[in-house]
């Protein structure tokens, strides 16, 4: 049995096949895949099936056909052996079932609201409160942290939100998606990297109570990740208070706060182009990834961040380049023009291109010395301006575009 699909490549698409994988994950009790691509770029998938049905098991292959520009063309269904155990039925019935139940839900985009809530991780003081951004909650995850200033302690947040989805696998897809997302815009605005764990990760910790070093899995497993509710403002945390302007350069004493802007620049995301927009995500995940890294390798982190703005300089016509973007949105950095040809020649350029690390990364680390010779004093400079001028940049081109004073 042939089905004419005619589907371009794109959001229909996507949405027909996510349609068809609940109706497969609904009806299979056995799936297996495989792909096939052919030189000129067309593919075929070949997803073999075995449905219960009450009246037995039917066995079907399904062989879905798309062109090299990604136009899903069709679908050609046919029983495998006998097709079945049990009494005789129409396979066929049984096939265009699933095949015209996708359509119609894709048709009607038919959604279920549900409440889903990820788990984040990041070393420094306490999130101060709960904070809501619309339909959007970033709290802490555990109450009554004993040491809630701790500068290099391990804290565990709650990211709650809802996604629409098709269900329960979808949802999970849905809300890794928007988890990611968020955690990269969250770790952009509270200059902090907001992380996944691993669950298969086993790592040493040492446990002073008994003297001992364990290797054990990370992560907080007693705190509820699924919800059915969106949590009550205020019902488990107050409200967190409003920390210092985003252009604040440093790490503040106290909890960690959410700057002032942060409601502005994220509902001013909504009014973006979406070529903007996404620019935006990738710079705050290019920010993230140079967060992550900057215990260990200062020279990458650094990198990043101009990799960061970059992305983001691409999206003004009038702009030029990474130095006239900074320029634009720099004061400090337009003060000294030699820092930006170090940012973007011997910070970007050589380390992507040519393995350089001009932090030092492979230089002795000499923390503890009393008088520190002048080329590390000046170096030791340089790189203190590199970080703030990269922030500054990110953080005013954030209040003029995303978030302007008079939106």
């Amino acid at each position: 049995m042939k089905h004419s699909l005619s589907i371009a490549k794109g959001p229909k698409q996507r949405l027909f096949l996510a349609y068809l994988n609940s109706e497969f994950a609904k009806r299979a009790v056995r799936c297996q895949a495989a792909l096939e691509i052919t030189a000129d770029g067309s593919f075929k998938a070949r997803v073999h099936t075995v449905f219960g049905e009450d009246f037995g098991q039917i066995e079907l292959q399904w062989v879905f056909d798309t062109s090299s520009t990604g136009e899903l063309l069709s679908v050609d269904v046919s029983p495998v052996g006998e097709g079945i155990d049990g009494p005789a039925v129409d396979w066929e019935n049984a096939a265009q079932d699933v095949v015209n139940s996708a359509f119609r839900s894709a048709f009607n985009e038919r959604r279920t609201r549900t409440v889903r809530r990820q788990l984040l991780y990041y070393i420094g003081p306490q999130l101060d409160g709960e904070y809501w951004f619309r339909d959007v909650r970033l709290a802490p995850a555990m109450l009554d942290d004993p040491s809630p200033v701790s500068i290099n302690s391990e804290r565990v947040v709650a990211l709650d939100f809802v996604v629409d989805s098709i269900d329960e696998l979808d949802a999970l897809y849905l809300a890794s998606e928007f988890s990611r997302r968020w955690a990269a815009r969250f770790s952009l605005l509270l200059d902090v990297d907001l992380y996944e764990l691993h669950a298969a990760e086993q790592v040493w910790v040492y446990r002073p109570e008994v003297s001992r070093s364990e290797r054990l899995q990370r992560g907080v497993y007693d705190i509820p990740v699924r919800l059915t509710i969106m949590p009550r403002k205020g019902s488990m945390f107050g409200a967190g208070a409003r920390g210092s302007p985003i252009a604040t350069y440093g790490r503040t004493t106290g909890t960690l706060k959410m700057p002032p802007e942060a409601r502005r620049v994220l509902r001013g995301l909504d009014d973006l182009a979406e070529p903007v927009k996404n620019a935006f995500d990738g710079a705050a995940r290019l920010y993230q990834i140079g967060l992550s890294l900057l215990q260990r390798f200062p020279s990458a982190a650094l990198a990043y961040r101009v990799a960061a703005i970059d992305a983001l300089q691409q999206t003004e016509a009038g702009c030029n380049g990474f130095s006239e973007f900074m320029r634009k949105y720099s004061p400090k950095a337009a003060a000294d023009p030699k820092v930006l040809d170090y940012l973007h020649s011997d910070i970007r350029s050589s380390h992507f291109h040519a393995g350089k690390f001009d932090l030092g990364e492979f230089s002795a680390q000499r923390h503890l010395d009393i008088v520190t010779d002048p080329d590390t004093a000046h170096h030791s400079r340089l790189r203190s301006l590199c970080f703030e001028i990269t922030r500054e940049a990110l953080v005013n081109w954030m209040l003029l575009i995303a978030a302007p004073p008079c939106s």
